[in-house]
């Protein structure tokens, strides 16, 4: 990325996202609903990074970083 969030550009977590959004003044049902739009695009990654033409260890890498950063989103 070449913004930062939260002032980070690294180990983002809920957390930075979280107060991103109060920065940009939404309220928490905007927040997770914007969450929730997010955990619902797994799939169509999931087939994204099966059908691109990546090596198959690192569309083994990318799934596990897509499905890190979902499960950061859906507790």
């Amino acid at each position: 990325m070449s913004l930062t969030i939260n002032g980070k550009k690294n180990k983002i977590t809920k957390t930075d996202f979280d107060i991103l959004a109060k920065n940009l003044s939404l309220n928490e049902k905007q927040r997770d609903n914007s969450y929730e739009k997010f955990i619902a695009t797994k799939e169509k990654i999931e087939w994204w990074v099966q059908n691109s033409f990546l090596p198959n260890n690192q569309k083994n890498k990318l799934q596990n970083l897509v499905d890190t950063r979902i499960e950061m989103f859906d507790r």
